[in-house]
């Protein structure tokens, strides 16, 4: 017979791995970004956090960015299309070609929460393909995404070239423990609830 603390811990678990199996298609990545990534590094203060959501199903991406210590106004176009935020290929230390073109596949929407803090959103970019001015391979695309081999730059005025950058990671998949510590946070929070 299973203990009824075993029956809500069980049914957590398979609560999310079921959460977990609905979305297998997705792969999340993030980037930090900084002027220290930056070929050749930039003296810049300004930083900036990734979040992207990888569908390997359909090769699009959804994008959301965080910059501090960069607004609007600071941005500058670059590149084939004279926009400011792109994807590259190259490891760290390198630089590489734009490969992505963020704003040629979606609607940009940028909201500038404070003065220099800026958020900007796409949905469902394509990785790759005909971007205007350039063409990009969608498969050596996926397979330099999922290696670590594209990065992040943001261009402004102040440094045309690129002022911060990240490389593109897998976010790290939780491991065992990390799978029945969440299951079991949840079963003992139900249980307080009642």
């Amino acid at each position: 017979m299973i203990p009824p603390k075993a029956h809500a811990l069980i049914a957590a678990a398979a609560l999310a791995a079921s959460g977990v199996a609905a979305e297998a298609h997705i792969i999340n990545f993030f980037a930090k970004l900084d002027g220290l990534q930056v070929v050749d590094p930039t003296n810049s203060t300004a930083t900036g956090a990734a979040s992207i959501k990888y569908d390997h199903h359909s090769f699009t991406i959804n994008v959301k960015l965080y910059l501090d210590g960069i607004g609007i106004d600071d941005l500058k176009g670059d590149g084939p299309n004279d926009t400011p935020i792109h994807m590259h290929m190259a490891p760290v230390g390198e630089n590489g070609p734009i490969v992505v073109d963020l704003s040629w596949w979606s609607t940009t929407h940028f909201i500038e929460y404070e003065p220099k803090k800026l958020f900007i959103q796409w949905d469902s970019v394509i990785l790759g393909g005909e971007q205007g001015e350039f063409e990009t391979d969608i498969f050596e695309n996926d397979t330099a995404l999922t290696n670590s081999g594209l990065y992040l730059d943001v261009h402004t005025n102040a440094y045309p070239a690129g002022e911060i950058r990240g490389q593109i990671l897998p976010v790290p998949a939780p491991g065992p423990l990390a799978t029945f510590a969440a299951a079991a946070l949840v079963a003992t929070r139900r249980r307080r609830a009642r």
